[in-house]
């Protein structure tokens, strides 16, 4: 299988797709707890998820750090989420890639306008499995845009390398 990963401790999500024809496997949020004031990975309830599916990744691809955000925190949150996972992959000897935001954008989905990357990326997966709702959780009423993101950085990765 293929794991996509946005990253993120707050809005981060994984897709797992199959490797053999690119079905989608299942797909979560980040799993994480509070710690204090901040929100922490929990790298173990995601190594688990990834094991549920009783293989082991073909591949993780792990949306990189943005080199600019909104504040300082969400870039270090970013980054020390980004680092855990690839420790994470790194341990259980997963095969992993890093892809910035701007490489998958620009393959899944083309030119945009600015400030337009949630709505096209929910279209694109749309396209891909139009059945699908990308909910977060059974009570939400729309797309979940890191399983949208996860989705399309995984599918990519598909076509890519498996197709």
């Amino acid at each position: 299988m293929i794991v996509g990963v946005d990253n993120g401790a707050c809005s981060g999500a994984a897709v797992a797709i199959s490797s053999w024809d690119g079905a989608l496997l299942g797909y979560t949020r980040l799993p994480s707890y509070k710690n204090g004031k901040k929100t922490e990975l929990d790298m173990i309830a995601f190594r688990d998820w990834i094991l549920s599916f009783e293989c082991p990744p073909m591949r993780v691809v792990i949306e990189e750090p943005l080199h600019h955000a909104p504040s300082s925190q969400s870039m270090r949150s970013m980054a020390l989420c980004y680092g855990q996972l690839t420790g994470l992959c790194t341990g259980m000897c997963w095969p992993w890639d890093a892809v910035s935001v701007r490489e998958w954008q620009k393959e899944m989905l083309g030119k945009f306008p600015k400030g337009q990357s949630k709505k096209y990326a929910i279209a694109k997966a749309q396209e891909i499995l139009p059945d699908e709702k990308w909910l977060a959780t059974p009570r939400s009423k729309t797309s979940h845009d890191g399983i949208v993101d996860a989705f399309l950085m995984a599918t990519r990765e598909y076509r890519k390398n498996f197709a």
